[in-house]
């Protein structure tokens, strides 16, 4: 026979791993933030009113934001420098880009946390 550390059990562990049986813990039950309705802990969808657990911001939520943000961006250029909007300045593209890019990261922050959102009205 061979000699290892895995060929033999201390005599602990072979108790340990008797046949005998333990009651399994309950599972968890938790309300729906939508409906109230008992759901588990680990539910990503409620099967009462089929409200669904998201992580970050959906996409209504992405193009919103990012409108926002290139209407902010626009309006106070236009008030802080008017003389570049007269023929369609160079720098108008980048300010565009940059206030879509300002709103898609607010969006990405604000709406960071997990959630239960009630997508399909039924």
């Amino acid at each position: 026979m061979k000699s290892g550390p895995f060929s033999r059990l201390t005599r602990t562990a072979a108790t340990r791993l008797d046949n005998a049986t333990h009651a399994l813990p309950r599972r968890s039950l938790s309300a729906c933030p939508c409906c109230h309705q008992p759901i588990q802990n680990t539910a990503s969808l409620c099967l009462h009113c089929h409200a669904e657990k998201h992580y970050g911001p959906v996409r209504r939520e992405n193009l919103i934001c990012s409108l926002c943000g290139l209407a902010l961006i626009l309006s106070l250029t236009r008030l802080l420098f008017p003389q570049l909007f007269a023929p369609l300045s160079f720098w108008l593209v980048p300010l565009m880009l940059a206030g879509l890019t300002a709103g898609f990261i607010f969006a990405q922050f604000r709406f960071a946390g997990d959630r239960w959102l009630r997508l399909n009205k039924r």
